[in-house]
């Protein structure tokens, strides 16, 4: 069984790493699994990147011009929008291929055209690591009250504040014109995502699956947090709390402003250190002079497991999410997590075992589970919290449930 992941990187981001592990989960499980991505950051073999320099480059330039069209439409929805309508070639080459899957991913920036997808002439796995495949060209639909991704996008349902071209109305109609012949297979690491993507328009007619993430927990795991302070020279007698993601300070759904109102909540804050991955300096100033380390960017797992055990606790705000990869990598290092309960936060955290789930957006009840987290620290033990993300996240268990649906597709269309 031959199997081509597709992704735009196979490193940079929460989409390129959970295909990453989806696709080296499957190596060690011996299946026959490649990934093709536009940026190639690292040296695996397995990894097939832009063969020329003019095929590296070219990605960039259709995005650049993609970039200035999306800009023809105003919104009140913060989150990236992506239109895919430049022809790439790419699905010439993947059916030139002898895979027997074709799995996509995060195929945006350009990689691969709306259009393109439907000349795909092998079974296509689609896991979704945002909403945007059933929206219009927005990544996730509005926080509040959006419904066009279920009821379909019309001149008369558009958002309020919204104006200018109206493009999610336009690229939903060109996903609705391609891909409703198509007998496309879902994949959606989260519950949240997955109940979406059941009463989307798009896709509600869809092969669905709930399959979750996956980690190595021999890549993440727990370590003597006495050895990972001193490797980063943080004082043993201090309590951190981890925050990070990329463009941790700065995104807007990330949640970094809300941290920064829920610090001045906490109990004994002059007892309390601050560590922040993904970003090298602040926007705004922290309250009760809480010391706060800008570490920068983190892109390997040894330094990335060090992190999380120099930790006492991770802190997620964030305000979307589908299935968090740091949220599982913490918790496989033994560190309990704070979060909204929001997306598939749930999924992964148990309520006050793991960690704490706060209500919405709401900082006295993000603040409320970081006091109670750090002023119980032993009630957590780190290896019954690594063993449980080992048992529901693991590779071999992940692995072996995308073995079945690829199986159950190929025996379905007649393959050996």
């Amino acid at each position: 069984m031959n199997i081509l992941h597709i992704n735009y990187s196979d490193k940079i981001g929460g989409a390129s790493r959970a295909t990453y592990r989806i696709h080296k989960s499957l190596i060690n499980h011996n299946v026959n699994s490649k990934m093709l991505v536009c940026k190639k950051h690292t040296d695996d073999p397995t990894i097939i990147g832009p063969p020329t320099i003019i095929s590296k480059y070219l990605p960039k330039i259709r995005n650049f011009i993609s970039s200035k069209i999306a800009g023809l439409q105003k919104t009140n929805n913060p989150i990236l929008h992506s239109l895919n309508i430049f022809p790439t070639g790419l699905h010439k080459y993947i059916n030139s291929t002898d895979v027997d899957i074709v799995h996509l991913h995060w195929i945006n920036g350009e990689m691969l055209s709306i259009k393109e997808i439907e000349k795909i002439n092998k079974p296509i796995v689609w896991t979704l690591h945002d909403s945007w495949a059933f929206c219009g060209a927005e990544h996730h639909s509005a926080i509040e009250n959006d419904s066009r991704y279920i009821n379909g996008y019309n001149k008369n349902n558009r958002n309020v504040g919204d104006s200018g071209v109206d493009l999610n109305r336009w690229i939903w109609n060109k996903k609705n014109k391609y891909w409703k012949d198509i007998p496309l297979t879902i994949v959606c690491p989260s519950k949240w995502l997955y109940e979406n993507c059941k009463n989307s328009y798009l896709f509600k007619n869809a092969d669905i699956y709930n399959i979750p993430n996956c980690i190595s927990t021999e890549d993440f795991s727990p370590l003597d947090k006495s050895i990972a302070r001193e490797l980063f020279n943080l004082p043993l007698n201090k309590k951190y709390i981890l925050f990070g993601a990329i463009n941790a300070t700065n995104h807007p759904l990330k949640g970094y402003d809300i941290l920064v109102k829920t610090l001045g909540k906490l109990n004994n804050p002059s007892n309390i250190e601050l560590l922040v991955f993904g970003s090298s300096n602040g926007n705004q100033g922290l309250s009760n002079n809480i010391k706060t380390h800008f570490l920068g960017q983190f892109q390997d797992n040894v330094s990335l497991k060090l992190l999380y055990n120099a930790a006492d606790i991770f802190v997620s705000p964030s305000m979307q999410e589908n299935l968090s990869c740091v949220i599982i990598e913490s918790l496989a290092c033994g560190t309990p997590v704070v979060a909204f309960d929001i997306g598939g936060n749930g999924d992964i955290i148990k309520h006050n075992k793991n960690g704490y789930l706060a209500k919405p957006f709401n900082s006295d009840d993000l603040g409320k589970g970081i006091n109670q987290i750090l002023d119980h620290l032993n009630n957590y033990s780190t290896a019954g919290i690594n063993k449980d993300i080992e048992y529901r996240f693991g590779e071999s268990q992940v692995a072996d449930v995308y073995e079945k649906v690829y199986k159950n597709i190929l025996n379905n269309k007649g393959y050996n």
